[in-house]
């Protein structure tokens, strides 16, 4: 049976091969990618956009790689002119199935839209974008979205108010995707119940998803960790909810004057012209709640630098306004961190509140002050939630499980189109 994948970064074996440096996201990918293989009876090729004229294939490790040229400079907006190049793709590989990563641009609708044959497509999904617009100013109140716009912003036409138009219109995309899949597959009942009210004719299988390779290898100690420390791994747009984070540490600081977070990610307050109006937000909090000694951005991290964070810090946080299944709080866990997050879109299928972890309801960071003291002042509840988590994510993310889940989920939708 013949795979073709469709993703949107260019995974890091690719990268390696035409002398790209690879990128610290996507790694998820390839780990699951490595699972299935070797598989007998399968053959996979993996497929993403990139600025060039021509189709493009490589061949590594029995997995064949394309790079399909990107008609417009942006994935959002949909060419017709971009099927052209999808349509060469499926004339080339020929796949049984078409196995779409993330619904977030448009070139996988002109995958879909490019076929001669009725090719089955599965589409995995990551998050919603129709749900991630519904709720992209994260509770922020109108007067303070429109008083931090930045001059970025306007030299850019990229202000919060743009960006949430943007996800409006892939959601427009995504919508259409979903109604044209033969299967969508997803793991947790957030995902489940929001693309049934979409497409709710197309059959839904669950999956879970592997991670990166490393984190299988290390494990979170309470002896090594920087006591009333917190890692974060985005903060980048408000739907990332750092700035209810914020106001919970100016509620422990008093209590705990040696608080630190720890953010993955670019600067956002000390960019100069460069800074986004959610830069300029938050550095007022930040003024506001006399913070700035309490946080430090860390830069774009690869996966080494990143476990590290992750271990050096007392807890993990995941403050997020909506969310499906976000991987660093499943790599947080499978590490053994102590965890707490907002109790928001698929989270609760993979943390049991109070027993691996603890679930608040956005935006209460009063109570998510609360449960990060709970943590810090006992370290026996530490630890019994880090073992939890632990044991609970390392059957989630069995690598060898949910690669026989998915090559189940193959042969079932082959099977059902040829009946």
């Amino acid at each position: 049976m013949r795979i073709l994948w469709i993703v949107n970064i260019m995974l890091p074996s690719l990268a390696r091969i035409i002398g790209e440096k690879p990128s610290v996201f996507g790694g998820w990918l390839e780990s699951s990618l490595k699972s299935l293989r070797d598989h007998n009876n399968y053959e996979f090729a993996v497929a993403t956009v990139y600025p060039g004229k021509k189709v493009k294939q490589y061949n590594t490790d029995n997995i064949s790689f394309f790079l399909i040229p990107q008609v417009l400079t942006s994935p959002i907006k949909y060419s017709k002119k971009q099927e052209y190049f999808w349509h060469e793709l499926l004339e080339i590989f020929s796949p049984d199935i078409i196995h779409i990563h993330g619904t977030e641009f448009s070139y996988g609708l002109a995958c879909i839209n490019a076929r001669k044959r009725d090719i089955p497509i599965i589409i995995s999904i990551q998050g919603l974008m129709h749900r991630c617009a519904d709720e992209y100013f994260g509770g922020i109140r109108i007067k303070d979205i429109i008083t931090s716009i930045s001059f970025r912003d306007l030299i850019k036409l990229n202000s919060v108010f743009t960006q949430q138009k943007n996800f409006y219109r892939r959601s427009k995309y995504e919508i259409e995707m979903l109604g044209k899949a033969a299967a969508i597959i997803g793991r947790t009942t957030w995902d489940h119940a929001n693309t049934h009210s979409i497409a709710p004719n197309v059959t839904y299988y669950s999956s879970n998803e592997s991670l990166r390779d490393l984190f299988y290898q290390r494990q979170w100690e309470l002896g090594n960790v920087r006591r009333h420390s917190i890692f974060i791994s985005q903060a980048g747009y408000p739907i990332k909810g750092f700035h209810v984070l914020l106001k919970a540490i100016s509620l422990l600081k008093r209590e705990f004057p040696d608080i630190l977070v720890t953010v993955a990610g670019p600067d956002l307050i000390h960019a100069g012209i460069a800074i986004t109006g959610y830069g300029v937000y938050l550095r007022k909090l930040i003024k506001r709640y006399e913070l700035s000694e309490y946080i430090r951005f860390k830069g774009i991290l690869d996966e080494p630098s990143m476990i590290e964070c992750y271990l050096s810090a007392h807890t993990y946080v995941l403050p997020s306004i909506i969310e499906n299944s976000p991987n660093s709080l499943c790599e947080a866990m499978i590490l053994g961190m102590p965890c707490v997050s907002a109790n928001v879109g698929g989270v609760s299928s993979l943390l049991i509140d109070r027993v691996e972890g603890f679930l608040y309801p956005y935006p209460e960071s009063a109570l998510l002050a609360h449960y990060l003291k709970l943590i810090w002042t006992d370290d026996d509840l530490a630890l019994k939630i880090s073992s939890n988590a632990r044991a609970h994510a390392q059957k989630t993310h069995d690598k060898e499980k949910n690669a026989s889940v998915l090559l189940e989920i193959y042969k079932s939708i082959r099977k059902s189109s040829y009946e």
